[in-house]
């Protein structure tokens, strides 16, 4: 095997890949742009991510952790969760997932994972509901969801709330839908190890308008 040309001609598994319209258009939000932070062209971006991906809102905001920890801020405030709330997450995954339930005073209930795709077992969550639980908090493994289908029984069964935390799985698809149609609101990061960058940066994105004034 020729190594040299393997990685000549293969597809690279990340690294970054921009130009001279990338540096241009940093340039001229510097010369040009009316705000040094999220000015028009953030505006500009959260409408057409929520045209992309068919949501009724999307706020930016400066990376994907920072998503986590103000979407759960918001869904708190808006369906008047306490502080006894239960929220279902898979011990496997980033700590940006489970580190802003902590931070919003709310109880993280661990689910056991499958090892063949390190998503939470399904099973093993309806073993975990209480009368606290209000949401299941759903990061999938590298973009692969769990069933869906299942979990949403789940979710009707006993009227729960789905959370995704999309980093990973923007863009993914259940039976022909974005994963983010099953969810009550959903967080993207921009880092650059993401399927779209802006340098850092984050998104929380619903379908429900009203949670946006939150």
């Amino acid at each position: 095997m020729n190594f040299n040309h393997t990685l000549k001609d293969g597809v690279k598994y990340s690294g970054p890949y921009w130009n001279e319209k990338e540096i241009n258009a940093g340039v001229n939000c510097l010369k040009n742009g009316k705000w040094l932070s999220a000015g028009e062209n953030v505006a500009r971006f959260e409408r057409q991510f929520s045209r992309k991906f068919q949501f009724k809102s999307s706020v930016m905001v400066n990376s994907g952790s920072s998503a986590n920890l103000a979407m759960l801020a918001g869904l708190k405030r808006f369906f008047d969760w306490s502080d006894d709330t239960e929220i279902i997450v898979s011990p496997v995954g980033f700590p940006t997932t489970i580190a802003p339930i902590y931070q919003n005073k709310i109880k993280p209930i661990f689910a056991d994972i499958e090892s063949e795709t390190l998503n939470f077992n399904l099973v093993d969550i309806v073993d975990k509901i209480t009368d606290e639980t209000r949401a299941i908090f759903l990061s999938p493994v590298l973009g692969n969801p769990p069933d869906m289908d299942y979990l949403q029984d789940i979710l009707i069964r006993f009227d729960l709330r789905l959370i995704l935390d999309n980093c990973d799985s923007l863009g993914s698809k259940w039976d022909g839908e974005f994963l983010s149609k099953y969810a009550v609101a959903s967080s993207a990061s921009f880092y650059p190890a993401h399927h779209i960058t802006t340098g850092e940066g984050g998104m929380i994105s619903c379908y429900n308008e009203e949670l946006d004034s939150l």
